[in-house]
């Protein structure tokens, strides 16, 4: 097969994907407000409603705080996922439903690290979040000396790293924190990178399974380099007939 024809006989978007996909990181979009990102990315709920499963902790029995929950598996070393056993009780009002409190480590260190994974790879994916900024053990509080805390979260697909993104939601607001992703990923790292062992709490999760299309510019570059490709096909075939 010559090489023009062969070049015309790869797709345009498996071309794309593979260029796009080469660099270490793919291109991101990140959301604040949940229905621009579930409108731009078609996702969907991906948990329902949290259920009431109370005190999840490593230091207990080692392995329990992995929780399935719809197509998402959450884990932390110590956290508690709705009321925790107590009726009528809501960690936030700010939320609706039962919400996941992430605490301090089951060492008794500040590690209010959530890992996130997903039954199949996904494009996109989004939470619901509350930061509270009131001190002390009450409804809407942070349950210790609340410190305004930044998150970085970390996308990955098996042990590959996607890319990653840095949020700090407003307090005391319904906040939601959503990506949108150019390559697919399993599952999320959330890491707080500045605060302490004061609460923030989580609630539904959503993901959506069409990618990120790469922006115009991204194409504009990509044109000189396919018309590279053919000159290079063209050269070949007049070396061939001389």
């Amino acid at each position: 097969m010559r090489f023009e024809s062969w070049l015309r006989a790869i797709p345009i978007a498996a071309i794309l994907t593979g260029i796009w996909s080469a660099g270490a990181h793919a291109a991101l979009l990140t959301y604040s407000d949940q229905a621009t990102f579930l409108a731009a990315t078609g996702a969907t709920d991906a948990t329902g409603p949290l259920p009431d499963l109370g005190l999840r902790d490593d230091g207990v029995v080692p392995g329990s705080s992995t929780t399935p929950v719809g197509s998402a598996t959450f884990y932390a070393a110590r956290w508690v996922m709705g009321a925790d056993g107590v009726a009528g009780f809501d960690w936030t009002t700010l939320l609706p439903g039962h919400d996941i409190a992430i605490s301090d480590s089951a060492t008794g260190g500040a590690d209010e690290s959530l890992d996130v994974s997903f039954t199949s790879l996904v494009y996109s994916a989004g939470f619901d979040f509350s930061e509270p900024s009131l001190d002390g053990n009450v409804q809407d509080g942070c349950y210790a000396t609340c410190v305004d805390s930044t998150f970085e979260v970390t996308l990955k697909n098996g042990a590959a790293t996607v890319g990653s993104f840095q949020f700090n939601a407003a307090d005391d607001t319904a906040a939601f924190v959503g990506v949108w992703s150019s390559v697919a990923f399993d599952k999320l790292e959330i890491r707080e990178i500045v605060g302490t062992d004061d609460d923030e709490f989580y609630g539904r999760f959503f993901t959506g399974d069409v990618a990120l299309a790469p922006e115009p510019a991204v194409l504009l570059l990509l044109g000189p380099g396919l018309a590279g490709l053919a000159a290079m096909g063209r050269a070949r075939r007049r070396a061939g007939r001389s």
